[in-house]
């Protein structure tokens, strides 16, 4: 195998010196197909080998700036969304549209998708020219901690379970090489007082203590230690980078206030590091901490908060609401309090 790996990587590698994409890509898919054919492959292996060859595969794909964007929007709806964006009630046929710098970008899914050939359901209107768009290496994202607990088993999930399953079973030619990584780690460690860990042989998640070998069987481990231990998990691996989007849905659940704090700060010390993050919350306590921090730190400009008005169905930075800025946030919360009875 060692000799395999050696002639598949100087082919590739005389393949892009030449340019030779092709041959490349050709070679790169009669590998996909083998690793297939071994039967005594188990499926998570055999998805992790694939997975990498497809990254690698990519890497040789020579298409140019508008084919992206079309390529990542009809991966988002197959994938992510299982064909489901538009509105299954109203049947109303599903508009986005994405304003940026230099242009726009336009899309819609039709109402009646059901009857459509795939390639008909998602119709690009418009891509502006000068449209700024920014393109990451990779993306992960966290919707819950309970992804933890299905490691080991092999069932159809989700893309994006799937997806961080790899990522946290794989061990990353990455390690901790950022000194932000090690730093948010430590950090990590700190907090949850002990370690996040992957025993390959029993094919499962444990929570090592610190200063102890007992390990604690992920499924007993509390939901907000889960939360963290991922963090952990991904700067252990050197997940957390410029180049790599982290999508965070609700963090907070599960999460003490303290602990939603804590986790503020880490956030925007990421940010301060140029790494770049999605995060969604219900959260006053993390959007409090998450502004003071990126206050404290000087980086206000680029800890940017977004209002979601579900019945406009708009989403527009805060800043759009001048006299009440971030506290139209707030007032959205608030405004529950109107459903307790009268005591």
């Amino acid at each position: 195998m060692e000799n395999f790996g050696s002639s598949f990587e100087e082919f590739l590698m005389t393949s892009l010196e030449n340019n030779e994409y092709e041959q490349a890509r050709e070679q790169i898919n009669r590998n996909i197909e083998l690793v297939d054919s071994f039967l005594g492959l188990k499926n998570k292996s055999k998805s992790t080998a694939k997975k990498l060859l497809n990254d690698l595969l990519n890497e040789f794909t020579t298409v140019d700036r508008n084919d992206k964007i079309e390529q990542s929007l009809r991966f988002m709806y197959q994938k992510m969304f299982r064909q489901q964006v538009n509105n299954l009630n109203s049947h109303e046929t599903a508009e986005i549209s994405l304003h940026s710098i230099g242009g726009d970008l336009k899309y819609h899914i039709s109402n009646n998708v059901e009857t459509l050939p795939f390639s008909n359901r998602l119709v690009i209107d418009d891509i502006g020219d000068e449209l700024e768009v920014f393109f990451f290496s990779e993306a992960t994202f966290i919707e819950t901690p309970l992804v933890l607990q299905v490691a080991n088993n092999d069932i159809d999930l989700p893309f994006h379970w799937n997806d961080i399953m790899n990522k946290l079973t794989y061990k990353s030619v990455n390690k901790m090489k950022a000194n932000i990584c090690y730093k948010v780690y430590k950090e990590l460690s700190c907090i949850l007082g002990g370690e996040l860990v992957y025993i390959d042989d029993k094919q499962d998640f444990f929570f090592v203590h610190e200063g102890t070998d007992n390990k604690l069987y992920v499924n007993n481990m509390a939901s907000g230690e889960k939360m963290l231990g991922i963090l952990q998990k991904m700067a252990k691996l050197g997940l957390l980078l410029p180049e790599h989007l982290l999508i965070l849905d609700e963090p907070e659940n599960h999460l003490h206030p303290e602990w939603q704090i804590k986790l503020a700060e880490i956030l925007i010390t990421l940010v301060e590091n140029s790494i770049p993050i999605l995060l969604t919350t219900h959260s006053a306590t993390l959007i409090d901490a998450l502004q003071e921090f990126a206050e404290a730190k000087g980086i206000s400009d680029s800890a940017r908060f977004y209002f979601a008005d579900s019945k406009k169905r708009t989403i527009k930075d805060v800043k759009c609401f001048k006299n009440k800025g971030k506290d139209i946030i707030f007032e959205s919360f608030y405004n529950a309090k109107k459903f307790l009875p009268d005591l």
